[in-house]
């Protein structure tokens, strides 16, 4: 695990588990921030709805403050920063790759390449960002229609002549991504077309913020059943406002009760909220259960019909934001979250899937000893974890 890394061996190793696909997730080992929702695209399933005429955007002295919080932190090795389009803000990117670099933190942006409009001016964009390891590009039939494939190509080139890892990430439609055949021949087309980059990797489009009211209905392919899989991603992002979301697939407006929203980097330090979330029941169910366990929590206590009833088969993002939306299924399910074995279940498949412990140092006394955790070792014992394994 990297957390047990200094930050430079965590960059080498970063990097290559991206490049061999292996998953870097552990909630406590990273960080965002959305540094304007500002976008020059108005894209059909933009979740955050961004777009060209929205006005919010980082303080650069907050930044560069709150990433210095953040390299306080030892477990933190991986800062990402997004929006909108970070690329709108190029001064107080660079700024803040130039600072996460002195603290050698593993940096990923996320653009569209909209200013990659030829090979000198996106060469000019990549080398000007000091600091700079990862670069994520986002392709789609959305972005198609504001961003060509020549753009794509330029920016990906211009990466790696500067040495930083290039990611092409393609979103398409539910029915789309489960077809195995068109997806791996869509990943070679667009190794083929934007310049072999490092990494292609796909995800399907989520129905939240515009997504769900703009995204074509005659290629969703809805159902009653609710979605499966859990959310490996939380890891919290910081918005223009100081506000402190669970994950990047969250944007404002939140309501203030909202479990999503975790906090605010104004208000209070940034490491009380990181272990504010990694405390919390709710959010770590999402993580090793997902939330159609939550929405299950619901159906039993009688609240099914506040439920969005249709879904897309591996929508996982909508049914996250529905069930933590409504109020009364929150309550629910942290009733239900007081369960003694429910709570077991998690902290037990949160160390055996992401390697984390903190939820089993959390539990109090030991179900079967009646013995403080605490007390008994560092790390959970054999007979802790056969005694928390689900059937």
């Amino acid at each position: 695990m990297i957390s047990s890394m200094t930050r430079r061996e965590a960059r080498s190793y970063i990097r290559q588990a991206l490049i061999d696909d292996r998953a870097v997730n552990r909630v406590d080992e990273s960080a965002g921030f959305y540094l304007t929702q500002k976008c020059p695209l108005r894209c059909d399933h933009c979740y955050i709805d961004s777009h060209p005429n929205r006005t919010e955007r980082m303080e650069q002295r907050e930044l560069l403050a709150w990433i210095d919080e953040l390299a306080a932190i030892p477990s933190v090795k991986y800062l990402v920063f997004s929006g909108g389009e970070a690329f709108l803000e190029r001064e107080m990117l660079a700024e803040a790759l130039a600072r996460a670099a002195s603290y050698d933190f593993f940096t990923t942006v996320i653009t569209s390449a909209y200013w990659a409009r030829d090979p000198a001016i996106a060469r000019r964009e990549v080398e000007r960002l000091a600091g700079l390891s990862h670069l994520i590009v986002s392709v789609d039939q959305p972005h198609e229609a504001f961003v060509p494939l020549p753009h794509v190509r330029n920016a990906v080139l211009a990466a790696k002549e500067f040495g930083v890892l290039s990611t092409v990430g393609i979103g398409m439609y539910a029915s789309e991504h489960a077809d195995a055949a068109y997806r791996q021949e869509l990943i070679g087309l667009i190794r083929v077309y934007c310049g072999q980059p490092d990494r292609v990797v796909s995800q399907q489009f989520e129905l939240v913020g515009r997504g769900a009211r703009q995204l074509s209905p005659a290629r969703l392919e809805l159902s009653g059943q609710f979605p499966g899989g859990t959310c490996p991603i939380m890891s919290p992002v910081v918005d223009t406002d100081g506000s402190v979301y669970t994950c990047c697939g969250i944007g404002p407006p939140v309501r203030r009760d909202d479990p999503h929203l975790v906090g605010n980097a104004r208000e209070e330090a940034l490491g009380a909220i990181l272990q504010r979330q990694q405390a919390d029941w709710l959010l770590q169910l999402l993580r090793t259960h997902g939330p159609v366990e939550v929405a299950r929590q619901a159906v039993e206590a009688g609240l099914e019909s506040q439920l969005g009833g249709r879904y897309e088969s591996g929508g996982v993002c909508a049914l996250c934001h529905d069930v933590l939306s409504k109020p009364a299924i929150v309550a629910a399910s942290r009733q239900a979250l007081q369960d003694r074995k429910l709570r077991r279940e998690i902290a037990v498949r949160r160390f055996a899937i992401y390697g984390e412990e903190q939820m089993l140092k959390l539990l109090e006394v030991d179900a079967t000893e009646q013995t403080p955790l605490a007390a008994r070792s560092e790390s959970p014992s054999k007979e802790v974890l056969q005694a928390g394994v689900p059937p």
